[in-house]
């Protein structure tokens, strides 16, 4: 039960980033939502933050930046600890 939307588009050809205001429109607080790095944008990442989402997506080369701070471990699981990079 890992994925739990799909935004299907039929030209498979169109640019995902057209696509940004369709995701906002499904995002919800508490989410953890995974992207493509196609989707590393400021409008998509900082829409999901003002509704109370979280996200992880590879950093596309064309949205530059760094760690405000060293990384810091908010938690674990079975699985292990977790790591976040503010």
């Amino acid at each position: 039960m890992l994925i739990t939307d799909v935004l299907p588009m039929e030209d498979g050809h169109a640019q995902e980033r057209r696509l940004i205001d369709q995701v906002l429109s499904r995002v919800r607080e508490g989410e953890l939502w995974i992207e493509d790095r196609n989707f590393c944008t400021r409008s998509l990442l900082f829409g999901m933050a003002r509704r109370g989402a979280a996200f992880l997506v590879r950093q596309h080369a064309q949205l530059p930046g760094s760690c405000l701070g060293p990384p810091h471990a908010p938690g674990s699981s079975a699985a292990g600890r977790c790591m976040n990079k503010p």
